[in-house]
């Protein structure tokens, strides 16, 4: 099964200008819950994520700014507050 394509599938060629530095940030501290998976299609303004507190309260949304793909997610749930 490694290293094989399976039949009928074309490759996903990413482009862009190289920065994988551009993140969505909070404002608030609590537990991240995604609302997408890696290389999902996005448009601007597609709900992202959200931040919820230990009582399950939605603190804050994270939308898409711009279209592209998902290419990183957090590993971490935790978010600590962007200062």
């Amino acid at each position: 099964m490694l290293g094989r394509t399976p039949a009928n599938s074309e490759p996903l060629v990413l482009g862009g200008d190289g920065n994988t530095d551009a993140m969505l940030s909070f404002k608030t501290s609590g537990i991240f819950r995604s609302n997408v998976k890696v290389l999902q299609s996005i448009r601007q303004g597609d709900l992202i994520g959200f931040v919820k507190d230990v009582d399950g309260t939605i603190l804050e949304e994270g939308k898409a700014s711009q279209q592209g793909r998902v290419v990183f997610l957090r590993a971490v749930p935790y978010v600590n507050r962007v200062i």
